[in-house]
């Protein structure tokens, strides 16, 4: 893996050489995270704000599954109290009118409780030496195995980073590409006669299908919705299969690329932020 420069010291956070700074901040990332390596973050300083290093990989997003400990409305903001084992972070999420306008977004927040679980997506900040989490989204989960799937999510990128870069594995009839957690980056055992996965791969790590799906999303993604899935599938359906759509877009929500808006069928780009 690459080297990482920017470490956490008494005074506060050290600053990386401004290029790698600004070759890094191009490019909207999210990690899965706990909330305890999310107090262990280091900032990458002043030429990116929202950029920071999360158990060794460089992001401008975390996402976290936790318990909801308060929940305090205010006039432009709901602040939370989220904790999820490991730790425990204050979370805000900023308000406007036209979010009663949205009865599913009203919907979802009815449901954001103390003592309820939720999936949180946000850029972490830092005021007097205190972080806190800039929410994005917050939603309720709904169906626990969501919860042990995130921390295998974690366990297995944290391996990731601490392991020595290898050559990928090709074979006949079984094809590897590193991707995310059970995702369609993965085809293990493919088995005679099955035809290989894509493994060709663009300038941002994404096979053609990929980032097929991650520009339409750029394009057609430009409201508060963003696109749905079905949707989508239509639009792809001269190029490739429906559960191939699925497939991508949850590879594409899972390296970060796109996040869920007003529910799980429902995305954006991160780009559009």
């Amino acid at each position: 893996s690459n080297s990482r420069s920017s470490t956490m010291s008494d005074g506060g956070f050290m600053s990386q050489p401004v290029e790698e700074k600004r070759k890094r901040s191009q490019k909207q990332t999210l990690v899965p995270s706990t909330i305890k390596m999310c107090m262990g973050a280091s900032k990458m300083g002043e030429a990116s704000e929202d950029s920071c290093e999360v158990d060794g990989r460089f992001t401008t997003q975390v996402r976290l599954v936790a318990n909801i400990l308060s929940v305090e409305p205010r006039e432009t903001r709901i602040h939370y109290t989220l904790e999820d084992g490991t730790g425990k972070i204050e979370g805000t999420v900023w308000t406007n009118q036209q979010d009663d306008e949205l009865p599913m977004l009203a919907e979802k927040r009815e449901k954001c409780v103390p003592g309820a679980h939720v999936v949180v997506v946000g850029v972490l900040k830092e005021f007097g030496g205190t972080k806190t989490i800039r929410c994005y989204d917050v939603r309720p989960v709904d169906d626990f195995n969501e919860l042990t799937h995130h921390f295998l999510e974690v366990i297995h990128l944290h391996g990731k980073s601490k392991r020595a870069p290898r050559e990928p594995v090709q074979q006949q009839g079984d094809v590897k590409q590193e991707g995310s957690w059970g995702g369609a980056g993965s085809n293990i055992g493919g088995g005679q006669g099955q035809q290989p996965m894509e493994v060709e791969a663009n300038a941002n790590g994404l096979t053609a299908n990929q980032n097929r799906i991650y520009e339409y999303y750029n394009q057609n993604g430009q409201s508060d919705e963003g696109c749905h899935v079905e949707t989508v599938a239509a639009a792809m359906a001269p190029y490739m299969n429906h559960a191939d759509v699925i497939d991508c877009i949850n590879v594409l929500v899972a390296e970060g690329f796109l996040y869920s808006t007003i529910d799980e069928e429902n995305h954006k780009s991160t780009d559009s932020m």
